[in-house]
């Protein structure tokens, strides 16, 4: 009876544990992601600006759907003006990483994983210049350079961007080769994408950007596609977790490893606020 007990207990607080990871994961994508996308598209903007255009719309929001920039002519888009997105987020989000990591903790995750998210996107960004729908596809064509060098500069940030990611997750209760994990990364990404198609659904028809723009359909649609995105993302970064990240963490510094964190309730708070805090303004934001 007393081992049943116990085994009961302990199953409890596994899900508890898988529960709070999850919970905590996607609490801190919300601000990670709003961070990444008002860099981005505000460097677009500002680029734009630089170049002589008006900004007729910022569209910069904390879900999973498309972000963009709209001006009035007459504009002409540079070579800076189409890098400026990317260049901005690693530029900004390298040193707060390099700044904030020997104090990382769960209440400010979001600042800690941006830069590794920004460039694990490497690997998103490889699919679109292969499709021909990036950024630096306009680069490339604008200056005539060989398409490879931008293939190995964003494979190797994809790599180096994932493995720092995944390095994280011991703040999130994970131990190495945790099999909670499979739950948590997945599930926490498949819930992000969720709330953010459940938002443009409700938000976007009748919004600035499909009146003024028409583009509600194109938005929502990334809000779909995004799903399975989140799917394809979250199960890389588990494919990294169990095979190169135990190989490399081996061969890290003691400032590059991470100490589990055994989470409580209340460590949830301050991310669960600032999750909160911008969905509301997301929300406004896209009205």
């Amino acid at each position: 009876m007393e081992t049943k007990t116990n085994t009961e207990h302990t199953a409890s607080n596994v899900f508890i544990s898988t529960i709070q990871s999850t919970l905590l994961l996607l609490f801190t994508l919300f601000p990670m992601f709003f961070m990444d996308t008002l860099i981005h598209e505000g460097a677009h903007a500002i680029a734009g600006l630089v170049n002589g255009a008006t900004i007729h719309m910022v569209y910069a929001h904390p879900f999973s759907m498309i972000g963009f920039v709209t001006a009035y002519a007459p504009y002409s888009q540079t070579v800076w003006g189409y890098a400026a997105g990317h260049v901005a987020t690693i530029l900004i989000s390298l040193p707060l990483f390099i700044f904030l990591w020997r104090r990382r903790s769960v209440a400010i995750l979001p600042f800690v994983i941006w830069f590794p998210w920004t460039t694990s996107q490497a690997f998103s960004t490889i699919i679109s210049l292969i499709q021909g729908t990036e950024d630096f596809n306009h680069v490339i064509d604008m200056t005539g350079w060989p398409a490879w060098p931008f293939f190995t500069i964003f494979s190797i940030l994809a790599v180096v961007g994932m493995v720092l990611f995944v390095s994280c997750f011991p703040l999130l209760g994970l131990d190495l080769k945790d099999k909670r994990t499979f739950f948590v990364i997945p599930g926490a990404f498949l819930l992000y994408s969720l709330v953010s198609l459940i938002v443009a659904y409700l938000f976007v028809p009748g919004s600035r950007a499909d009146i003024q723009l028409h583009m509600g359909e194109d938005i929502i649609s990334s809000a779909i596609y995004s799903v399975y995105g989140g799917m394809v993302m979250g199960a890389l970064f588990i494919l990294i977790y169990f095979t190169l990240y135990p190989i490399t963490e081996r061969k890290f510094p003691a400032y590059l490893r991470t100490e589990k964190k055994n989470l409580v309730w209340r460590d949830l708070l301050i991310p669960g606020i600032l999750g909160m805090i911008s969905i509301v303004v997301g929300i406004l934001l896209i009205r």
